[in-house]
């Protein structure tokens, strides 16, 4: 444990323990096989974290959802270094738009993406993509369609990381999955411009 670990567990502690985690059922397995989700979104403990997540920084909490997110996918990232791929993988978490930001805040995966970073060995990178306009949200739209049609085109590449991307292995890191339309318009997005392989880790779904 960390020095802001300690202190953080000392001064502001959190009521989501590692025990408490751990009481959350499991997500159903998604449809997409690029994309893996650590809790069910749909039972009452699950939905209360995200709405936490979203609405109010805890450190300890992050760094618990992190480390468990990290387990999840111990096995995916031990198979893949056989072939030398996801050895050091970038990890980047989905972008708000800057009035998204100036309203919450924070980007409420920022702390979970760096942690799940250096868990795994990875290279956390915050400014990869940039969200150019603002979107309707997702939870609110009842179709499919129209979830698609929300996020297209919304996201690009930073024209400073283009490079950075080529041929790297990312890992996409998002709260809440509902049809996977906002991580599959990013990843068809990096895929375009050179990385190599793209999967999702989402907290709930």
């Amino acid at each position: 444990m960390n020095l802001r670990y300690i202190i953080n567990l000392i001064l502001f502690p959190s009521i989501y323990s590692r025990k408490y985690l751990q009481k959350i059922h499991q997500a159903p397995e998604p449809e997409q096989r690029h994309i893996y989700s650590l809790f069910d979104y749909h039972s009452k403990k699950g939905k209360s974290l995200i709405y936490a997540i979203k609405s109010k920084r805890d450190y300890i909490r992050d760094v618990l959802v992190a480390k468990e997110l990290a387990y999840l996918i111990q096995d995916f990232l031990s198979e893949q270094s056989m072939y030398a791929y996801f050895l050091h993988p970038i990890i980047i978490n989905i972008p708000l738009h800057k009035t998204q930001k100036i309203k919450r805040g924070f980007n409420q995966t920022d702390i979970i993406a760096r942690v799940f970073a250096k868990d795994i060995q990875g290279q956390y990178r915050k400014n990869i993509l940039i969200k150019n306009r603002a979107t309707r949200k997702q939870a609110l739209l009842s179709s499919k369609k129209e979830r698609q049609d929300n996020v297209r085109g919304c996201f690009t590449v930073r024209d400073t990381n283009y490079r950075d991307i080529y041929q790297k292995d990312i890992i996409i890191i998002d709260d809440l999955i509902t049809t996977g339309s906002t991580i599959n318009e990013c990843r068809n997005l990096l895929l375009r411009h050179g990385a190599r392989n793209v999967i999702a880790i989402t907290i709930a779904h």
